[in-house]
């Protein structure tokens, strides 16, 4: 395996599921791609409009300096430039300060703005002796290309996309430059930029890369740190946050929110007969066929061993019941398989509705007893709390 081919492996290990990256450098899955762009693109606003804010800065002070060196029909079209590339920053600055979820099109779209008005002026002004030679010239864009490949967010495409302006650009300007200098002047200008512009790219390329692996590892930790890593289910800890958080809202609004709590049935005695990998996928299967019978509001956890809650917002006891009952009915027509045979999985559950003002050691404990009131009255069943 070749250095190259193991760095992809390392990465598609390390980054699977919900953070695998495509080809073109994107998550493959739409809503870790949507979240990357709500926290990491439309943190770089600000960058953004700071930027946008000095360039338009630096165009407008620069007309003092027009109106003193130039006149006539040259010192107009030089004005009316500089007038709709500050009319068109200022535009720019607004749509990204507006729609900053957008800033990977806006940002390029400056860029190539900059190149096309710093083109304009610089045939404009002329490319004589005294307006410097062809490195000189060229080099402003190269600088363009500095900042809106590398500080500025992009797809893939417009990178490409603007790294191409910006290469012909300087180039172009380079030839436009040469002033009698000789041609290998030009040509090592031209080269010059050529390269400078290419390291920015690929640096570029990889800043994003690294932001994206950066993103998905954090991602990953703060998945994992609410979590069971058995099951996929919430854990413990993120169990009792949002007990927390839906104990307050329905205490503001006046709605219902109500606890299921359940162990799976002579699991104990389940392990020891067939053994803890069995149990396991047990327990996996479990987690798998009541995710499917749940609404996105509700919060499912494994809070230790074979015990599991079940939080139902907006929900009062009676329909929690009916919940309950379903899923009950739900295991005991699919039972869980592993290597090739079939284990039927029973469950008892106990109900509790939250009261108002109740914590939620109390509004657990509930639940628990009634979960123990069903295993004393025979197992597979679910029982309301009084």
């Amino acid at each position: 395996m070749s250095w190259k081919e193991a760095v992809v492996a390392r990465r598609a290990q390390a980054l699977t599921g919900e953070e695998a990256l495509g080809r073109d450098g994107r998550f493959l899955d739409p809503g870790a791609e949507a979240e990357y762009a709500e926290v990491e693109v439309a943190a770089r606003r600000r960058t953004f409009l700071i930027v946008i804010g000095v360039i338009a800065a630096m165009v407008a002070a620069l007309f003092p300096m027009d109106l003193l060196r130039l006149e006539g029909s040259q010192l107009a079209s030089v004005l009316a430039v500089r007038a709709l590339f500050l009319v068109g920053l200022l535009a720019l600055a607004w749509q990204g300060w507006r729609y900053p979820e957008e800033l990977d099109r806006t940002a390029p779209a400056a860029g190539m703005l900059c190149l096309v008005a710093t083109l304009a002026l610089t045939l404009l002004y002329g490319t004589g002796p005294d307006r410097g030679g062809p490195l000189a010239n060229a080099m402003q864009f190269v600088f363009t290309g500095l900042i809106f490949l590398l500080l500025l967010p992009a797809t893939r495409q417009a990178r490409y996309l603007l790294w191409a302006a910006a290469t012909a650009t300087a180039v172009l300007v380079a030839v436009f430059s040469q002033n009698g200098a000789p041609g290998a002047w030009v040509f090592m200008s031209g080269l010059f930029s050529v390269g400078v512009l290419l390291i920015i790219l690929v640096v570029a390329g990889r800043e994003e890369l690294l932001r994206r692996e950066r993103f998905a590892t954090q991602r990953q930790l703060s998945r994992l740190a609410i979590a069971d890593p058995l099951t996929g289910a919430e854990n413990r800890r993120a169990f009792f946050e949002a007990a927390a958080t839906e104990m307050e809202r329905a205490g503001r609004s006046e709605r219902p929110l109500s606890l299921v709590l359940f162990d799976v049935d002579w699991f104990k005695v389940f392990n020891d007969n067939h053994g803890h990998a069995t149990g396991d996928e047990v327990l996996r299967h479990l987690v798998e066929l009541i995710r499917g019978h749940l609404r996105p509001v509700d919060h499912f956890a494994r809070l230790g061993g074979e015990e599991f809650a079940l939080l139902l917002p907006d929900t009062d006891v009676a329909a929690a019941e009916v919940v309950a009952e379903r899923l009950r009915s739900a295991l005991g027509q699919q039972p869980a398989r592993y290597n090739g045979r079939e284990f039927p999985v029973t469950v008892s559950l106990g109900i509790s509705q939250w009261r108002p003002g109740e914590p939620v050691d109390a509004f657990l404990g509930r639940a628990d007893a009634a979960l123990y009131r069903a295993k004393a009255d025979g197992r597979d069943r679910a029982v309301v709390a009084g």
